[in-house]
């Protein structure tokens, strides 16, 4: 009797480690084939079609991004407030901003899903730019899923800059046209917005 019970207490831990075994592994799986659909695109790297008449864009948001400002961003509240009422006259939404953050989305880039997470420059950061911005993107449906954007500390409260890579989270390209908000150059950029608004039809 007592040499049954003890099996029956063997054979029920083993099946319980066979269960914990086969969650793991299947959350394993399952977590790599997310991470496999989603891509990360350096938004200035995308080769441009030159022959395009008007900006062209490698993604979109189907919700309305929240905006984290790190605490080491180099951007005031009143300078991004600034920046997203440019592109909200251009019919884009945004979610809820927060200021001085320092939650996991600004120290991993792993982390800060649904969101545009502006930050001081990191190891990543290549010059001669003064800002850059990277998407994470699902390969299937082109939907960003988050986006960063890293600024040089002297080029915070500059015009236009902040503007220009909010442009990039939202999925644009840079387009060279002089005076445009989309161009890469700084000096030969304006606040020109053809082909940007959100009902145009070169938008996604």
């Amino acid at each position: 009797m007592k040499l049954d019970l003890i099996k029956n207490k063997m054979l029920t831990k083993i099946i319980n480690k066979l269960y914990i075994l086969l969650f793991i592994v299947s959350c394993t799986t399952l977590a790599a084939a997310a991470e496999y659909k989603i891509n990360k695109v350096l938004q200035s790297a995308v080769k441009i079609d030159v022959h395009k008449k008007g900006p062209a864009k490698n993604g979109h948001w189907t919700v309305a991004p929240n905006i984290y400002v790190c605490v080491h961003a180099p951007v005031s509240q009143h300078r991004l407030e600034r920046a997203l009422d440019f592109w909200k006259k251009l019919g884009y939404s945004f979610g809820d901003v927060y200021y001085n953050d320092e939650s996991f989305g600004c120290v991993n880039e792993r982390l800060g899903y649904g969101a545009i997470t502006i930050d001081l420059i990191g190891q990543k950061f290549k010059e001669p730019n003064i800002g850059m911005t990277w998407n994470w993107k699902d390969n299937k449906t082109n939907e960003i899923v988050k986006s960063r954007i890293e600024m040089k500390n002297s080029w915070g409260r500059s015009p236009r800059v902040l503007e220009h890579e909010i442009g990039h989270a939202l999925g644009w390209l840079d387009f060279k046209k002089r005076n445009h908000i989309m161009n890469h150059s700084w000096i030969d950029g304006g606040i020109d917005t053809h082909g940007l608004r959100h009902t145009d039809e070169c938008a996604e």
